[in-house]
């Protein structure tokens, strides 16, 4: 599986354009707003940015494993793999590390690059920055198989939740602002959501030089929660889609 879609990705464009361009572009975009903010609002242009590193490799980690889902739909080859020796725990783990191996790949050239070029301090405390990444490759991965449920259970005309959903919980997750800015009913909604413990985290560290070790426990607990459910759910729902004949209507 991971070598099949690697060679998927390496042969189109548009998907390394995906891969280096367009986070890439991201960190510049922001980077500019930090040196514009500099003079006046230079911890919050700080703030922001260093969040936007992060959401650029969840995102890329989301998108790869829910995207490539869908191409297997849109061509067909899901059709092809189910009915092959591969098993689905053999599928999704080699989603899984197709995804690990470009968010890694993507972090460590932002990472570098916002560190020297831009002078965050991502670098100065790799505790904490190791810790970060791990929590949010985990949760990503989580919300990807579970996005992929979805549309297993749903059809394949709700495809669009493959790269629409990372943007609906990365507002909802206080990404730049406390969770104390949305109404009542909303905030304990929100605190379900790992990004959100992760972006208070990240937060308090830019803006008081702080690893806050309670805030990232619970960040850990609830992205391991995400993630280890999503696999038996994503299994489960295969299962019981394969026998009640919903994956037909996936290609057809």
């Amino acid at each position: 599986m991971l070598k099949y879609d690697w060679s998927l990705l390496i042969k189109s464009k548009w998907r390394i354009m995906e891969t280096f361009y367009f986070p890439l572009a991201t960190l510049v975009l922001w980077g500019f707003f930090l040196i514009y903010a500099r003079p006046f609002a230079f911890q919050i242009g700080m703030i922001i940015v260093t969040i936007q590193v992060f959401w650029v490799m969840a995102s890329l980690a989301q998108t790869t494993i829910s995207l490539q889902m869908m191409d297997d739909i849109w061509t067909r080859s899901l059709r092809e793999l189910l009915i092959s020796p591969l098993t689905p725990i053999e599928f999704l783990t080699g989603r899984i590390l197709l995804a690990i191996t470009r968010a890694t790949l993507i972090i460590t050239v932002l990472i570098t690059a916002s560190h020297f070029v831009l002078k965050l301090k991502l670098l100065d405390n790799i505790v904490f920055t190791s810790v970060s990444i791990l929590l949010t490759l985990f949760a990503s991965m989580g919300l990807a198989i579970f996005t992929i449920s979805f549309i297993l259970i749903l059809g394949r005309e709700y495809g669009f939740l493959a790269w629409s959903i990372t943007e609906a919980v990365f507002f909802l997750s206080a990404p730049f602002y406390p969770v104390s800015v949305f109404p009542e009913p909303l905030r304990t909604f929100v605190h379900i959501f790992p990004y959100t413990w992760i972006f208070e985290g990240i937060r308090i560290y830019v803006s008081t030089n702080t690893f806050d070790k309670s805030i990232f426990m619970m960040g850990g607990i609830l992205s391991s929660i995400f993630f280890l459910v999503s696999i038996p759910t994503f299994l489960f729902i295969l299962k019981r889609a394969r026998k009640k004949g919903k994956l037909i209507r996936l290609w057809a």
